[in-house]
């Protein structure tokens, strides 16, 4: 039996690449325990007799007194890494980032293995440590929140954003495509626009989607955010789904996670060419030049009776070929290798 202390918290990243994944762990080969990361440092009692312990992106604990709990228990540790550091000033969280990065690389050097979900991201982290293994996010589709939904007929088709704050510069870069369409009557009679995450915890996270709202010209339908464990009904609300990426580090390293959850609710991408290289399918319309998002929505709304037949074809193709089994089965075996090796 293969011990893991796993520490999570209530965000997309621990739900898709922590707490999703052991949920379909063989329990006669595997014991589970998820230890929310609020509850503070670790103890030496909490790592005493554990085999593995695995996080995502950071810890309570300062690498230094992981680094001693390691030394006096004996455990291996396993660090994922869904995202890369490298972000524009003008992300919402550039400043706190900025701060934590020399505590992350100890972390990255610190871990006996590494896990990543992209060949790019690996090859950004490899100058921190050579044992990297690259796993995919994937959904276990027809579980949970993921039942499949098809396309839907409605009298309008819905375009608009879903995600967080942590996008602002990547929807911002599409204004001009934006302001087309609203300017567009034969888009604005066929199109409803939506706005999927929306979120006034504070008064700097309020402002922030006001002026994503504001893109729309007060004519989106808003939904507000929703927990992790219900947040995939978001993208019942759209057919598809405006997905820029700007040119940075830290998109360049992103997965398709956005694409397969679109894909699972009957809804596609229209998003940046960089997703080229994160599918081998094209199962989404790709696009970069500056006014191509305005384009494709002329073109889908030309064929607005037959979308969904359209959409119905990209979605199956992208969940076909993208299952979720294969991704439990590699990491179980990654952390039978890393038990083996204690």
């Amino acid at each position: 039996m293969i011990k893991i202390l796993a520490i999570t918290d209530e965000v997309g990243s621990n739900y898709h690449r922590v707490q999703l994944p052991l949920k379909y762990f063989n329990t006669e080969e595997f014991e589970i325990n998820l230890r929310p990361l609020s509850m503070g440092p670790l103890t030496d009692e909490e790592v005493k007799g554990i085999d593995i312990l695995f996080f995502n992106w950071t810890m309570a604990n300062f690498p230094n007194h992981l680094a001693v709990l390691q030394k006096n228990h004996g455990f291996k540790i396993v660090m994922d890494l869904d995202d890369h550091w490298d972000i524009s000033q003008n992300h919402p969280s550039y400043r706190a980032i900025l701060q934590y990065i020399p505590r992350l690389k100890d972390f990255l050097i610190l871990a006996d293995q590494l896990i990543c979900t992209t060949k790019d991201l690996k090859n950004k982290l490899l100058q921190y440590n050579k044992n990297i293994e690259v796993i995919p996010n994937r959904i276990p589709y027809g579980d949970l929140q993921f039942n499949v939904e098809p396309a839907k007929k409605r009298d309008k088709i819905r375009i608009g954003f879903i995600g967080s704050i942590s996008h602002l510069p990547d929807w911002m870069s599409i204004k001009h495509d934006i302001d087309r369409m609203m300017n567009d009557k034969k888009i604005t009679d066929n199109c409803e626009f939506i706005v999927g995450g929306y979120n006034d915890i504070n008064d700097y996270s309020k402002q922030v989607w006001l002026r994503i709202i504001n893109l729309f010209k007060g004519k989106a339908r808003v939904f507000r955010t929703r927990d992790i464990d219900t947040y995939m009904y978001l993208y019942n609300e759209a057919d598809i789904v405006l997905a820029p990426l700007v040119v940075n580090g830290q998109n360049k390293a992103k997965s398709e996670l956005k694409v397969l959850e679109t894909a699972c609710k009957g809804a596609i991408i229209l998003g940046s060419e960089m997703y080229k290289d994160k599918l081998n399918y094209e199962g989404l319309i790709l696009t970069d030049d500056e006014a191509s998002y305005y384009k494709w929505i002329k073109k889908l709304v030309e064929i607005k009776d037959e979308l969904p037949e359209f959409i119905t074809k990209k979605c199956n193709k992208i969940m076909e070929q993208h299952p979720f089994k294969p991704v439990v089965e590699a990491r179980e075996e990654l952390f039978k290798k890393i038990k083996n090796e204690l």
